[in-house]
């Protein structure tokens, strides 16, 4: 990493700045001072405690001759130092690119992503290093909730791998009141003290709707309103589907066309339709042509790149293209003309693509269908819905047949299914959690899924056959020493992991051991652990393999309405389907594709973190709510203070247990006198809420 430096910087950067040019050089502390140029009284007193600090720790030698020399050693470094909720950290060593482990009285007064000056302890298996000063402050704004005192107030961030509270000066708290959520501005020259702060912006009370909103959406920097110039061009798009627009499309309107999508969604991109032919399945995935309106480099296509995606903070929306576009013109509404790009399959009884076909053309959906209406009906409890939806009830048995064979072709492949709850949050009008349960997918989720899967991998592989720049979603596989953890886990339950080389694993390696396990008490926790050690899944316009589907060819083509790599693809399929893909053209795309991958990659980890921080935040409300209710879950996990526990509502927590006895070996507990062990199901009553761990903490109930 380059850093500068200029007499604006603090003195304590502009000391350690002089030293690193004077290596190998004898030279006074007189020198020093002048070149440093410290003035106000604050500076040459901070200057005087740099000095004595580097002194002290050996960073520089002085000799009987009162000479100053910087030590050479190259114990000595310089670092970004990243913490984690439990208070220790790691500094990330610029030149080595090599993280060093910080313990929690070894950190100093460094704060998150402070740049630091370390010193390593050692070396060898377990790198570990000190935090001699911090030099510069990274993080210039934080979330948090203020906290007034007489004479100060103090800020407790959000974030919690922020291990400090902001200090707020009297009269720098801007009428913010205890409780009120707040964005802080860092007072980055002021180090050697707690970090300095001023309120810039109150929010609104801890635990109103908005101000919950609003800290999420100012934490992670979301961008929830839309410019004027991109509300211009959206005044400008033509409202209406003319003939113009369809001429050179294949009309699909006649078609039995629908869409399943969750009763609360407004933004509908992909559309189905299916019948059988023989043994052969013919099958169409219809997706929003979103490119036909949003062109390259307009101010709305400029927009929607920096968002990367969509946002979904339960009940709202914090969408990657304007209201008019993502739930009207582009959303695939019943009884409405659409525009779309179609890919045509012809698939065999297993679940193999013989043909295929992609091409622009128009819809007009005869249904928007629910998954829960749909599940139903496959499950015999809806018979309404073949009286209301006759031809497109037929459809969906022979989707469902097609389902199934996908599903088996996926696990014949070595796909992974992992099968864990996700959370259903429901809140009220202002915002309270009022339903927190485990949404269990249903059939008709897994009919749309495999249809998706199945375009998506047809796409990949057509676009990687014609060697054209592409956007392809990969997965790489997991860390080795991720693995290792699980295996060693695993073993400690007398399961047998068959693969010797875990560098080499394949996806089938995975499957077949977990569908292997006949003991359901202990199938749950290993799947977290595995689910836990996978990499996450990102962008890319090189093509590799998708590690959990087990797929060889993958790309994300059926959602442009909320993924910009979806529109990009969009973009580079037409110009192909249209002739238009020259050797210029192919040479601008291959620094599209690979800025897209990069750029959407690291919104997506944004929007994830913002979106799990938010149903964290409202789940841990609901069982906060619920303090004297007494929950049953499972444990989950150990750790040397104590057990995880997941409740059968999907809320998750800690109980922490003074002296633990937790038997790394055999990875078990004791808790109460008796040995504990993964899987085991437990009664606990929520204690409280730890702001610094965002965790809840249980206690047990015996019983």
């Amino acid at each position: 990493m380059k850093m500068v430096c200029d007499a604006t910087f603090p003195v304590r950067e502009r000391i350690v700045f002089k030293l690193l040019s004077k290596k190998n050089k004898v030279f006074k502390k007189k020198q020093l001072f002048y070149s440093v140029k410290p003035e106000k009284p604050d500076e040459i007193k901070e200057f005087e405690e740099v000095f004595k600090l580097l002194e002290k720790n050996d960073f520089i030698i002085i000799n009987k001759n009162g000479k100053i020399k910087v030590n050479n050693d190259e114990d000595y470094f310089i670092g970004k130092i990243y913490f984690s909720p439990n208070g220790f950290g790691f500094v990330n060593h610029f030149r080595e690119e090599k993280n060093y482990f910080v313990k929690k009285e070894n950190s100093g007064r460094s704060f998150h992503e402070d740049i630091v000056l370390a010193k390593k302890i050692h070396d060898q298996s377990k790198p570990e290093a000190k935090v001699i000063m911090v030099i510069r402050r990274t993080i210039s704004k934080i979330v948090g909730t203020y906290m007034a005192s007489q004479d100060f107030g103090f800020v407790i961030p959000d974030e919690s791998k922020i291990n400090l509270d902001i200090y707020i000066p009297k009269g720098s708290e801007n009428g913010a009141k205890s409780y009120d959520k707040v964005v802080v501005e860092i007072n980055r020259n002021i180090i050697r003290k707690n970090p300095y702060g001023e309120v810039i912006e109150v929010l609104g009370l801890q635990g109103e709707k908005e101000a919950d909103y609003l800290s999420i959406i100012k934490a992670y920097d979301l961008r929830d309103k839309f410019p004027n110039k991109v509300m211009k061009e959206v005044s400008e798009l033509k409202m209406t589907i003319d003939e113009d627009d369809i001429k050179n499309r294949i009309d699909f309107r006649d078609r039995t066309i629908f869409t399943i999508d969750d009763i609360t969604a407004k933004d509908l991109d992909d559309a189905i339709s299916i019948k059988k032919d023989g043994d052969f399945y013919e099958v169409g995935v219809y997706i929003a042509d979103v490119s036909h309106y949003v062109k390259a480099n307009s101010a709305i296509d400029k927009e929607a790149f920096l968002r990367g995606n969509s946002v979904y903070l339960i009940d709202k929306v914090i969408p990657m293209l304007p209201k008019v576009l993502s739930n009207n013109l582009c959303s695939l509404n019943e009884n409405e003309d659409r525009l779309v790009l179609a890919v045509l399959m012809r698939v065999d009884k297993y679940g193999r693509v013989v043909k295929s076909n992609i091409c622009e053309g128009v819809i007009h959906s005869k249904g928007r269908l629910t998954y829960d209406e749909v599940t139903a009906y496959l499950e015999g409890k809806n018979p309404q819905f073949s009286q209301k939806f006759p031809e497109i009830a037929k459809d969906i048995l022979i989707a469902k047949e097609l389902a199934e064979a996908l599903v088996e072709k996926r696990a014949r492949r070595g796909s992974i299914d992992f099968d864990i709850n996700e959370s259903y949050i429901k809140l009220d009008e202002n915002g309270n959690p009022i339903v927190v349960e485990a949404y269990r997918k249903g059939i008709a989720n897994s009919i749309i899924e495999e249809l998706m899967i199945l375009a998506n991998e047809t796409v990949a592989k057509k676009f990687f056959d014609l060697g054209i720049p592409f956007v392809y979603r990969i997965h790489d596989k997991p860390r080795t020493e991720k693995l290792e953890a699980f295996v060693s886990v695993a073993n400690a339950y007398g399961l047998k992991f068959k693969v010797k080389d875990l560098k080499n694993i394949q996806p089938k390696d995975l499957q077949e051991f977990l569908s292997g396990l006949a003991n359901d008490k202990i199938k749950t926790p290993l799947k977290i652990i595995l689910l836990q050690s996978m990499q996450q899944a990102r962008y890319s316009n090189e093509n590799m393999m998708h590690f959990g589907l087990a797929s060889e060819f993958y790309s994300h083509f059926t959602s442009p309405i909320r993924r910009y790599p979806d529109l990009q693809i969009h973009r580079i399929i037409k110009e192909y389907l249209h002739n238009e893909l020259n050797n210029l053209k192919r040479e601008k795309y291959e620094k599209i594709t690979s800025e897209v991958a990069r750029h959407c990659s690291r919104m997506e980890r944004i929007a994830e973190k913002a979106e799990e921080e938010f149903d964290k935040l409202k789940i841990s409300e609901f069982i906060m709510n619920n303090k004297d209710a007494v929950f049953e879950g499972i444990i989950r996990n150990f750790n040397k203070a104590g057990i995880y526990v997941m409740l059968k509502n999907t809320a998750d927590g800690f109980i922490k247990i003074p002296d633990f006895q937790f038997d790394e070996k055999n990875y078990t507990g004791i808790l109460n006198g008796k040995k504990v062990e993964l899987g085991d199901i437990i009664k606990v009553k929520p204690k409280v809420f730890n702001l610094n761990t965002k965790e809840i903490i249980f206690e047990v109930v015996e019983g």
